[in-house]
């Protein structure tokens, strides 16, 4: 089928694809709209130990972004953690983060973690961190995780795992020992 409709009033539950089998959108009762992207308001990085953005549980795509993240201690690991309706998530992760760049033809640097989803490792004090992380939820509160972000003359990568007491409602940026953060943003773009 393809064509315009014009009506006034429209009543539909669902919005399929173009073979009419896959739901491409659903409208609830309330008018929300399901299976487009929603962009919260970014948050400053310029004070405190972390910043945190709330999702609804009903998530299955967060992108979190970071534009100019910076911190004034420290070298320090950069990390995500998810938290759930009981509060942040602290354990748990399966991840690792690693760098190259700024002159290494090979080799680089990386770290493991278990209480975080790190995306920057051995990050100098000052470095301004960009970049674009991704946490996908897998079904049964279970979420990968995978990031590029450019520190400086070097590139980050990212990858992780963690399996959830419930589904992810905030997502929290900080440093692993609770450097003060003193530029830049981030914000989260996610899609139920």
């Amino acid at each position: 089928m393809s064509g315009i409709i014009n009506a006034t009033n429209l009543e539909v539950a669902n919005i399929k694809d173009s073979t009419g089998t896959n739901t491409a959108m659903t409208i609830a009762s309330d008018g929300g709209v399901s299976g487009i992207a929603t962009t919260k308001t970014e948050v400053a990085t310029t004070s405190g130990t972390f910043k945190d953005i709330t999702v609804p549980s009903t998530a299955k795509i967060i992108y979190v972004g970071v534009m100019g993240f910076s911190q004034s201690g420290s070298t320090a690991n950069y990390e995500v953690q998810l938290g759930t309706s009981s509060g942040i998530v602290t354990s748990g992760y399966q991840s690792t983060a690693l760098y190259l760049g700024g002159g290494f033809n090979s080799g680089g640097a990386n770290v493991t973690t278990t209480d975080s989803f790190a995306f920057g490792h051995n990050v100098g004090v000052g470095s301004a961190v960009y970049g674009l992380m991704t946490i996908a939820s897998m079904g049964g509160n279970q979420y990968c995780f995978s990031s590029n972000v450019k520190i400086g003359a070097y590139i980050n990568w990212g990858a992780g795992y963690v399996s959830l007491g419930g589904a992810a409602t905030t997502v929290r940026i900080q440093t692993d020992s609770g450097q003060t953060l003193d530029a830049g943003a981030f914000n989260v773009t996610y899609v139920e």
